[in-house]
């Protein structure tokens, strides 16, 4: 367990991105966002700097931050919410300052819920807007849709993750009328990508190893009492669904190295259980407990460069930053 700042109880971690050994980034909220006086900072930013984290500080101030990217040191992005004015937020960090945008400053339907930094002047994110799945992108000089889905009814389609590594390939997951929804650019448009019929199914999380080797995981009927995992596999050619080795739960963050070793958190009962992929073979590893509770895992980053593997969410009234060297 890597120490943190000091952040009041209730706190969450939602997201996190690692360079290297000591280049990483964590974000979330501290405390209650909600209800009440506006509090001075309801957002929680931290930052790696290979021996210890610290909290920064954005002038702009969101409600909440839910996620982070990063290509380099000097190309950062975080998502969140800005609810006292019902907008988007995001925030870029270009090496020595923090700057904060309204992306659809005349939409207030706009979520955004995940980004993936391609380069200093590229970044993709991804959401929802009134119920339909949404696609944005950065190109240096501000931002553009290019993506927008069809409202598919009473269940809201929207997209949760994206992963890409370059200019031509990139993958984001969702729902879409009440079944798993992924996407894929090619390096000239994002269209969307058939899946098997998976009803009640959603994505959470996705990441890519090659163009032959993409991960996604979610649930099935995640907010019934007997949610069950769900774990896709696209091949180069199609996605495929996989069996994990959990029976239940739900699958949340997901990473893995360029070696092809695969971390995925899993939560069930109010126990989070890692699952282990290595030389083709899944397994389940229960995650530590403390006094408290088992800590529900929300995101996982492997650490380029190294075996490690960083892991955080919240444990009962505390929050959670582990680096779990062993997890490789």
């Amino acid at each position: 367990m890597a120490a943190g700042p000091a952040l009041p109880s209730d706190s969450r971690l939602a997201d996190v991105a690692a360079l290297d050994a000591s280049h990483a980034w964590a974000v979330g909220y501290q405390g209650s966002t909600y209800g009440g006086p506006e509090p001075e900072r309801p957002y929680a930013l931290l930052s790696w700097d290979g021996s210890r984290w610290a909290e920064q500080t954005l002038l702009d101030k969101p409600t909440s931050l839910g996620a982070v990217g990063a290509s380099s040191a000097d190309s950062v992005w975080v998502l969140g919410d800005d609810a006292y004015r019902a907008l988007a937020y995001a925030a870029r960090w270009d090496g020595s300052a923090w700057h904060a945008y309204r992306p659809f400053p005349d939409d207030h339907y706009v979520g955004l819920n995940d980004v993936a930094v391609t380069g200093r002047d590229h970044a993709w994110m991804v959401g929802g807007s009134t119920g339909r799945p949404f696609i944005a992108e950065w190109d240096g000089q501000g931002f553009k849709r290019v993506f927008t889905g069809t409202n598919t009814g009473p269940t809201s389609a929207r997209l949760m993750a994206v992963t890409a590594d370059g200019a031509s390939d990139a993958w984001a997951v969702g729902r879409t009328n009440d079944e798993p929804l992924i996407m894929h650019w090619d390096g000239t448009s994002w269209s969307e990508t058939p899946t098997p019929s998976i009803a009640g199914g959603e994505l959470w999380g996705v990441h890519k190893i090659s163009a032959n080797d993409v991960w996604a995981v979610g649930a099935i009927d995640r907010e019934s009492l007997t949610p069950k995992p769900l774990l896709l596999h696209w091949n180069g050619t199609t996605w495929r669904s996989v069996t994990p080795p959990v029976a239940a739960g739900a699958l949340y963050g997901v990473t893995g190295d360029q070696s092809g070793r695969l971390w995925v958190s899993s939560y069930n009962n109010a126990k989070t259980t890692f699952l282990r992929y290595v030389d083709g073979q899944w397994t389940a590893v229960a995650a530590p407990t403390s006094s408290d509770r088992s800590p529900f895992v929300q995101n996982l980053a492997s650490v380029p460069g190294t075996t490690a593997t960083w892991a955080v969410g919240t444990a009962g009234s505390q929050y959670v930053i582990a680096l779990n060297g062993a997890l490789g």
